[in-house]
């Protein structure tokens, strides 16, 4: 598990009557601020930053189908042909990164396969990769391929 720690810059915040509502890039529009929105805004800075991420390549909260239920994924980095490179669950910080949530991220990758799988609550990351074995955890975040 990586501690995590974000760089000084922030995502952009407004007050919208008496809702806290901060910037998504990757949207393009404005979102109520909850703990999990917070985390998911501050990781798409890091990954951004300090990962190489290009957030034209990146999806926020979109819809997929596992079987006949629809979820919604929190952040998928796709590499440049379009494939998932890693595949992200956020979850606010006061969540311990246990089982049921990297069961979450599991069941989203039925749907949409990804070369990486990632859980996170702002202060840690949890990275697993495909091994012949299945998946195992990584001791640092992969490189986004250029």
């Amino acid at each position: 598990m990586l501690r995590l720690s974000f760089s000084d810059r922030r995502p952009a915040l407004r007050k919208e009557g008496s809702k806290e509502q901060v910037f998504c890039p990757v949207r393009r529009k404005w979102i109520i601020l909850t703990p999990e929105e917070w985390v998911r805004q501050h990781i798409l800075i890091w990954l951004e930053q300090d990962c190489g991420v290009p957030l034209a390549l990146t999806a926020v909260e979109k819809q997929i189908s596992i079987g006949e239920l629809n979820k919604r994924f929190d952040i998928v980095v796709y590499d440049r042909s379009g494939s998932p490179f890693l595949l992200m669950e956020c979850k606010q910080m006061e969540v311990e990164l246990d089982f049921s949530v990297l069961r979450q991220v599991l069941n989203y990758n039925i749907g949409l396969p990804s070369t990486y799988l990632a859980v996170t609550n702002g202060r840690y990351l949890s990275v697993f990769g495909r091994t012949e074995a299945g998946l195992a955890e990584l001791e640092e975040m992969p490189v986004y391929p250029k």
